[in-house]
């Protein structure tokens, strides 16, 4: 049986594993738009689905996946859409990413394409440690999550940059966190993981198997 864990101190049970929907339209059993992969998952106990507005067909693939799938709704997390989707890993002014607008738009197409009326988790994507103080886009959530589409409010770290989340998460302002963490890459385990589980802050973990490198063997290729 999967076992399940509390999201931080406000969250749902979520399942250990989660499905992790970024490269969902290569699925080599995906059929008519439907994933075959994810719909396995759901029936061995995953509930908890990992996406993004900017990965291509994912958030529509999911959307008529889950019209398939007759179980439990599962939750449902997602990143905002950034108005510089090439340039936004490499930082700046809040202002060049994410307006006020630009957050509830990303909102309603991600509502849209799923098929659902609320999004259970919603995260900054790519975080960068300046925007802790540029909060425009926590009031921007806070009002989504206020008129019932956003469950709750959570940020996606900068490739390793983990320790950017540290003052967010210890000023209590979102209710989750994602980042990488795997073999290669354990130094959350020192800091920012301790951090969140005295905050009572949910963590989803990336990349645990390194994008394949700790999983099946990897040609030079």
């Amino acid at each position: 049986a999967m076992r399940l864990r509390r999201y931080g101190s406000r969250g749902p049970e979520v399942s250990e594993l989660a499905f992790g929907a970024m490269s969902i339209r290569h699925d080599k059993h995906l059929s008519n738009g439907v994933s075959g992969s994810l719909l396995h998952a759901l029936d061995r106990g995953v509930n908890l689905i990992d996406t993004a507005r900017i990965y291509p067909e994912s958030e529509e693939i999911i959307g008529r996946t889950l019209r398939e799938w007759s179980g439990a709704p599962p939750v449902i997390s997602t990143k905002l859409s950034p108005l510089d989707s090439e340039g936004f890993r490499f930082g700046g002014p809040l202002e060049k990413f994410y307006t006020p607008a630009e957050i509830a738009d990303s909102v309603d197409s991600s509502l849209a394409a799923l098929g659902v009326e609320r999004l259970d988790i919603v995260h900054m994507h790519q975080w960068h440690y300046r925007w802790t103080h540029e909060l425009d886009w926590l009031d921007a959530l806070s009002d989504l999550r206020r008129e019932g589409k956003v469950g709750l409010v959570a940020i996606s770290a900068q490739d390793h940059e983990h320790d950017a989340l540290l003052e967010i998460v210890s000023q209590g302002l979102v209710d989750g966190i994602q980042l990488i963490v795997n073999l290669f890459e354990s130094r959350p385990c020192n800091a920012i993981l301790p951090r969140a589980a005295q905050k009572g802050v949910g963590v989803i973990a990336r990349c645990v198997l390194d994008s394949g490198g700790l999983a099946a063997p990897l040609t030079d290729e």
